[in-house]
């Protein structure tokens, strides 16, 4: 999916990033887990892996592609819990919050609505809980609460939770460069037809 991300974002540039298309798609969908989400190991999906799937969907209108943007997208949703937080390992997790907020904004989901909220809180209101006073990003609630592995926030969550606050501000922008990208690699994968994506 990365290998995906790069040559799109490489074409954003307009660097010469030809490849195929239609075999980088269907061998990321081939990694796909029963439970309908997507890992590095084990069984079972994970929400920030997931959602960088779902980022390397985004740039596509396939009929392929967008079937399992919507795919991701029902399994992210199945692992929004209490608060605004994201099941991660059975805890929760700010980097994945925060990873999985891009690949949303990727896929044109407005993180602010009702359907990221529970408990009247939404996702992006439940990442901002993670920060510290200082302004750092704690890596999980149980850390912040101190009983947690890490006793401070870090650079690593930091900068990944920064990340997603721009990607909310620049929300707007961000899917309309990401979804323009689609004519510029006309590739299908075999046996599918072209359509719009939402």
């Amino acid at each position: 999916s990365w290998a995906l991300i790069s040559l799109q974002a490489a074409k954003l540039y307009g660097y010469d990033a030809e490849y195929d298309a239609a075999a980088a798609i269907n061998a990321i969908i081939a990694q796909k887990k029963q439970d309908g989400g997507y890992n590095n190991y084990g069984d079972d999906g994970v929400v920030d892996v997931t959602a960088t799937m779902l980022m390397a969907m985004s740039f596509f209108d396939y009929t392929a592609a967008d079937t399992e943007r919507e795919s991701c997208i029902d399994f992210i949703k199945s692992k929004l819990g209490a608060n605004g937080l994201f099941e991660y390992y059975g805890a929760d997790s700010s980097c994945a919050q925060a990873y999985t907020i891009i690949g949303l904004i990727m896929a044109g989901e407005d993180v602010t609505s009702d359907k990221w909220t529970t408990d009247g809180i939404n996702i992006v209101d439940a990442l901002l809980t993670f920060q510290d006073e200082n302004g750092g990003f704690w890596s999980d609630s149980a850390s912040k609460n101190g009983t947690g592995w890490f006793n401070a926030p870090d650079d690593y969550s930091t900068r990944q939770c920064v990340m997603a606050l721009g990607a909310v501000a620049n929300a707007d922008g961000i899917y309309e460069k990401v979804s323009g990208l689609t004519d510029l690699n006309p590739l299908q994968p075999e046996g599918s037809s072209s359509s719009s994506s939402s």
